[in-house]
């Protein structure tokens, strides 16, 4: 095939070869070998079939040069080696194999070089939570650890890393690319968004410990939280400490009442309560149930009877918020705080209460008059805090109980 480029033109081997004009064939030889070397290198090095075919052009233009030196040298009675075309063509073959078998090699080696792992470090914030590390393309795990800020090692490439922590509500995800032989370190904050709570105190001069943080004394002032959860502790010299769990939620307010009670003190015998008055007239038979509501299972626990007075009024108001309380606090807060004490009421309960609060003849529903729909109502209604109305509203309806559609 025919060569597609230029013939170069023809100059003496001193000046192609960047040495004196008459200088000995030693040197011009040497001079040779190094350029042959060099574009041999090239040659072998490339990819590109034109620039292959250009250095091989070189390499014919080098060799027709020194041939022409030689016969010059010759003719003109100089002393030296003449080189042969045959002799050129042999060494040319040679200088290109070891050309080509030192590539290989080169590269052999630098493939049989494992690639370094890259390294990991999580760190969550607040401490305590985890981390997974995903396939993003399928989102499969590959490994779930503590986010305690330790190194791990895995191989370069990308990822999906998501954390969590068992006291937040929220997660952090995010694509990573971990590079081969570096580093990557997160610490991702979680428990994002604030709510507030109310610490009221029986005693003064009490002192009040949020996450193990004095903070002052019990007031009716909203102390702001990041959510999530929190403990909560209420002091004061001789008297029994008081605790609570609380779990807030974004734009959440949990009220909290600490009673404190003396150390040492005996339980006060209960007053005896008065005859009790006539009994009021039988009330109407209840209103249809929607076909939605739960149905009272037979094993629900009855509400404690008191003296309630007539329904809606303030003395029947305080009773049966007595009662839930004594009944469903699990927490010792005196009050219905926490999502897990007002989903325990049973349906029957809710049934119940609302029979008896309609005996009263008020003309608006019990779930509107206390606020659990939403409207204002003072604080405390039947025993449950501001911030779980709308989860007491929710299983009211569940039950039965009438509200707004």
């Amino acid at each position: 095939m025919a060569s597609r480029f230029r013939r170069r033109k023809d100059v003496p081997a001193h000046t192609l070869l960047g040495v004196a004009e008459g200088a000995e064939t030693e040197e011009l030889n040497r001079a040779a070998s190094q350029l042959r070397d060099h574009i041999v290198e090239r040659q072998t090095h490339s990819d590109e079939e034109p620039f292959r075919e250009a250095r091989q052009e070189e390499l014919n233009h080098l060799d027709r040069t020194l041939a022409a030196s030689s016969n010059a040298s010759d003719g003109g009675g100089r002393r030296g080696p003449r080189l042969s075309p045959q002799i050129l063509g042999v060494a040319l073959l040679l200088l290109i194999a070891v050309g080509a078998i030192r590539y290989g090699l080169s590269h052999r080696s630098a493939a049989s070089i494992p690639e370094a792992p890259a390294q990991l470090s999580v760190l969550s914030d607040p401490q305590g939570g985890s981390f997974w590390l995903l396939d993003p393309s399928d989102e499969s795990v590959l490994n779930r650890d503590e986010a305690d800020g330790e190194n791990s090692e895995w191989p370069g490439g990308d990822y999906l890393l998501r954390v969590e922590h068992p006291d937040c509500p929220d997660e952090w995800s995010r694509e990573i690319t971990l590079p081969a032989g570096g580093s990557k370190a997160f610490e991702p904050r979680l428990c994002q968004g604030e709510g507030q709570v109310v610490i009221r105190g029986s005693q003064e001069g009490d002192r009040v410990q949020i996450d193990g943080l004095d903070v002052g004394s019990t007031s009716e002032t909203p102390r702001t939280l990041r959510v999530g959860k929190h403990r909560i502790q209420v002091e004061k010299e001789g008297f029994v400490p008081f605790t609570a769990e609380i779990s807030l939620r974004p734009d959440e307010q949990i009220d909290l009442m600490a009673a404190l009670k003396p150390k040492n003190e005996k339980p006060a015998t209960p007053a005896p309560r008065p005859p009790a008055a006539a009994a009021p007239p039988p009330p109407p038979p209840p209103a249809a149930r929607p076909p939605s509501a739960v149905p009272p299972s037979p094993s629900d626990p009855p509400l404690p009877q008191a003296k309630r007075g007539i329904g809606g009024s303030k003395t029947w108001h305080d009773a049966v918020k007595h009662d839930l309380i004594s009944t469903y606090d699990q927490n010792g807060s005196r009050s219905l705080d926490t999502r897990e004490e007002v989903l325990s009421i049973p349906c029957s309960v809710w049934l119940d209460i609302e029979t008896q609060y309609e005996t009263g003849g008020l003309s608006v529903d019990m779930t509107h008059m206390y606020g659990f729909d939403g409207t204002d109502a003072p604080a405390n209604t039947l025993g449950v805090t501001y911030g779980l109305r709308g989860e007491a509203y929710q299983r009211m309806k569940d039950c039965g109980l009438k509200g707004r559609l």
